[in-house]
């Protein structure tokens, strides 16, 4: 008797409806990223959900990629919108590239990825404690100087990259590597030996105010960076450009 009134409770019981699995892979990927504390702190951050159909970055080749979001030590600034003080650890950030593969996930037009670039020039070398923003003048002089790239701020030690280019992301690294290979060879006092061509006396005339070593160092740079700008090298500069490149390698090392 009990059996057949157990029975009939559970047949008259309404039924709870069970969560359905995702059944394809865009249901997996919006229910995986939706569930990353880079999606929760994003939202709460800014107030609004991220755009996963962005053009910048490709998310669903990062989700079948197994990659994950982790916390970036130098983004810790405040929230340009807000004024919100960054998490401890810094804010949540997507890897540029598929490691495995090197395919980039940014793309060319996101404001980091020449990030990407840069290091694998430099050997790993990482680029935010190198870049700073541009002071008022500096943005003022960029803004009407558009075909500028960068420059390098010997005071300060630092690289400073016009906001304004239009450079694809990889020029933007070469740039960057440029300015940067600049600022190395100052602080190991290394100072390159080489003739310059006329080509090139013609070409850097005004450059640094028309200073030889200045434009030795940016010759040398470029030919570091396999920028075509230091036009056509000799044998001699190509020498002596490897060998400072290999002296600010080891320099890391110190």
């Amino acid at each position: 008797m009990a059996e057949g009134i157990i029975a009939k409770t559970m047949e008259e019981a309404p039924l709870i409806p069970e969560t359905p699995a995702p059944q394809n892979e865009e249901e997996k990927f919006q229910a995986w990223i939706k569930s990353t504390p880079w999606h929760d702190e994003f939202t709460k951050e800014w107030g609004e959900a991220p755009d996963l159909n962005t053009k910048d970055y490709d998310y669903r080749k990062a989700f079948k990629a197994g990659i994950v979001p982790s916390r970036d030590k130098y983004d810790t600034g405040p929230n340009p919108r807000t004024g919100a003080a960054a998490p401890e650890g810094g804010r949540y950030h997507w890897s540029s590239a598929v490691p495995e593969t090197g395919e980039m996930l940014k793309s060319d037009e996101h404001p980091t990825a020449w990030m990407e670039y840069f290091m694998r020039a430099t050997g790993g070398v990482e680029p935010e404690p190198l870049v700073r923003a541009p002071s008022k003048s500096e943005a003022e002089f960029f803004q009407t100087n558009k075909n500028v790239g960068g420059m390098a701020d010997f005071d300060s030690g630092k690289i400073v990259l016009n906001p304004y280019s239009t450079l694809t992301a990889k020029e933007k690294a070469a740039v960057a590597q440029n300015e940067y290979t600049r600022l190395m060879m100052r602080k190991l006092d290394v100072v390159p030996e080489f003739e310059i061509t006329p080509e090139q006396q013609k070409a850097f005339a005004d450059y640094g105010g028309g200073d030889t070593a200045a434009i030795k160092e940016t010759i040398t740079a470029r030919i570091i960076s396999g920028d075509p700008s230091a036009l056509n090298v000799t044998r001699e500069q190509v020498v002596a450009a490897e060998k400072i490149k290999e002296k600010i390698e080891a320099s890391r090392g110190e």
